[in-house]
């Protein structure tokens, strides 16, 4: 009888529940300690509200300046060898938004026999990332042009998102605030200065633009500022917000503004399951929230402009826009749910453990 999946090892960047950023990592390694109780986590930095152990081990391997990097790589190098050899096959291993750790010590993994997977949604595509995608067996992310290199390892799975932490708020149209409301870092890649138009563009709407984030780049928060000035656009930089706050603080809001081309924002994901209708022209989030079906039903196409998109939503009443909140609360909820997409990683780790194991 073939043998199943005897440990997890997970890599990741940061196992910090601190962190509005590095939030969705512990949930991550959660989950799959509930499909396998022998889990191991490695992480660079380890960082914890609660200082209770967990049943699941975490280690703290290291890096940054050179001398901690040298320390970090004899550190998984000794992970290795405290593995017997005939077990290595039977291992599966899982990079979760660290591409490197693919590198090293993936490639011994590798020699050694054991399945890898690696889970990476970003535009950034180094060096590392080609070199790391030849070593794994598998790549899963949120939206195939997510994932920035042509590859046929790569499987789209939607967003990871923990839909039991964001429930749909039961508010009406005209409670939320009148506003626009974007999460993620202040930096240009977020395209910030097309939200500052379309609420100059929309000034009765729109009343005020408030971002949540951490700042990057100081030079364009300066010229977002400037922007604004222009624009006669009030802003509210809130910083950074931790991620079980988030959902009452969306809440509030009736429209999210999403400027991130190709990839798709976890927050994003998000505001569509508070009830929040986001506004954007990226197509992945669209179809992940299921916006794009209704765009196309209205005889409008799912790539039209934002500044198209607000027009027709304010020509519907009030009820109107709270059934269309509650249709893409649900759509988000079916396509981004963290516990059905990593049943399918996991999945994916054990069948593929299995056939081996068998041949």
């Amino acid at each position: 009888m073939p043998r199943k999946t005897e440990e997890i090892i997970i890599f990741v960047l940061e196992y910090d529940d601190t962190n509005s950023v590095m939030s969705n990592v512990p949930k991550v390694c959660d989950y799959f300690f509930g499909l396998n109780k022998n889990l191991r986590v490695e992480a660079t930095r380890v960082r914890q509200l609660s200082l209770q152990p967990h049943e699941y081990v975490i280690h703290e391997y290291g890096g940054g300046s050179f001398k901690k990097r040298v320390i970090a790589i004899y550190r998984l190098l000794q992970l290795i060898y405290r593995i017997p050899r005939e077990r290595f096959k039977n291992i599966g291993i899982f990079h979760y938004m660290n591409h490197k750790t693919a590198i090293w010590p993936g490639i011994l993994f590798r020699i050694l026999g054991s399945y890898q997977v690696l889970w990476y949604a970003h535009a950034s595509k180094p060096l590392s990332l080609r070199v790391s995608s030849r070593i794994v067996n598998q790549i899963f992310t949120s939206a195939r042009s997510a994932f920035p290199l042509n590859s046929n390892k790569v499987l789209e799975i939607g967003q990871l998102v923990k839909v039991s932490d964001f429930p749909f708020a039961q508010m009406k149209d005209f409670q939320r605030v009148k506003g626009l409301v974007s999460v993620g870092r202040i930096a240009e890649s977020k395209n910030l200065t097309q939200a500052i138009k379309l609420v100059a563009a929309f000034p009765k709407e729109l009343e005020c633009l408030t971002l949540v984030g951490p700042i990057v780049d100081t030079d364009y928060l300066e010229y977002l500022k400037t922007l604004a000035h222009r624009f006669s656009v009030k802003i509210d930089f809130v910083g950074e917000i931790p991620n079980h706050k988030l959902a009452p603080f969306l809440s509030n809001f009736g429209f999210y503004f999403n400027g991130t081309v190709g990839a798709v924002d976890k927050a994003a994901i998000e505001a569509a399951l508070i009830g929040c209708i986001v506004l954007s022209s990226n197509e992945n989030v669209l179809r992940l929230t299921g916006l794009d079906s209704f765009w196309e039903e209205s005889d409008l196409k799912s790539g039209i402009n934002i500044f198209d998109q607000l027009t027709f939503l304010m020509s519907l009443s009030d009820r109107e826009r709270e059934e269309l909140r509650k249709r893409i609360s649900k759509s988000t909820r079916e396509r981004n749910d963290l516990e059905k997409n990593l049943g399918l990683i996991y999945a994916n780790i054990e069948h593929s453990i299995i056939a081996k194991d068998v041949s």
